[in-house]
């Protein structure tokens, strides 16, 4: 069966890998981009299979980008089957010195820690208000959240990375209550971690590939239920809350 998907947070490996594999199993696709120009992946793939993959700019956690993004699934298909929220912010990109003194107790910066928790936990509510209406016109319809291991309040085994650990249970427990919400709307949401994933072909070797990462959280949508709402990591194994 083709779906209709739509993709936010097309642009960094996780999300532009599950467009990949969406388009290569048939589905027609739309990829939300922060700066489309800036992913020239994506732009060769929709050349290459035409109407069934348009990348747009999207910006996570804005009303107006995820109303935008939903606005073009709107005018493509009148309804959506799968949407997957991928846009996971991890912090500004600095020298690795400088992150890990701020994600210490001494050095935890309030500004950055908000910004965490607008992305990862305000954007998904954002995204489902947006598009709950083509959601609940789909087949089977499916909301997929990836969310880091971080996010685990009983794997939480030492102190620090307060804006990265706050911000991903935030997004859980978003997700948990989104489950509620729309399942009303006959819409299913599945909570997926899509592990720590290698995104070079030499990288170490106990870390297992975006793309069985992509398709594990892909496998996660087949079958879903509205209102049954769990934790499970990309090969399906349940996690701890």
């Amino acid at each position: 069966m083709t779906l209709r998907v739509a993709v936010a947070g097309a642009g960094r490996p996780l999300g532009m890998t599950i467009v990949h594999a969406a388009v290569a199993r048939g589905d027609r696709v739309v990829a939300g981009v922060r700066r489309p120009e800036a992913v020239p992946a994506l732009q060769d793939l929709a050349v290459e299979v035409g109407d069934r993959l348009a990348v747009v700019p999207f910006e996570a956690a804005s009303e107006p980008s995820c109303e935008a993004l939903a606005g073009v699934a709107r005018e493509r298909w009148g309804a959506v089957d799968l949407l997957v929220d991928a846009a996971l912010a991890a912090g500004p990109d600095t020298r690795l010195a400088e992150a890990e003194a701020r994600r210490t107790f001494a050095g935890a910066d309030a500004p950055e820690i908000a910004g965490l928790l607008r992305v990862n936990a305000v954007g998904p509510l954002l995204l489902a208000r947006a598009f709950v209406p083509l959601l609940a016109r789909g087949t089977n319809p499916v909301m997929v959240i990836a969310s880091p291991w971080t996010g685990s309040i009983a794997g939480k085994s030492q102190g620090g990375d307060y804006g990265q650990c706050a911000s991903a249970a935030a997004r859980n427990m978003v997700a948990r209550a989104l489950g509620h919400d729309l399942a009303a709307h006959g819409v299913a949401v599945v909570l997926g971690n899509p592990g720590n994933y290698k995104t070079e072909l030499d990288g170490p070797a106990f870390l297992h590939r975006v793309e069985a990462a992509a398709e594990g959280l892909l496998a996660l949508a087949e079958g879903a239920r509205p209102g049954d709402v769990a934790w499970h990591d990309w090969t399906g194994t349940e996690r701890a809350w």
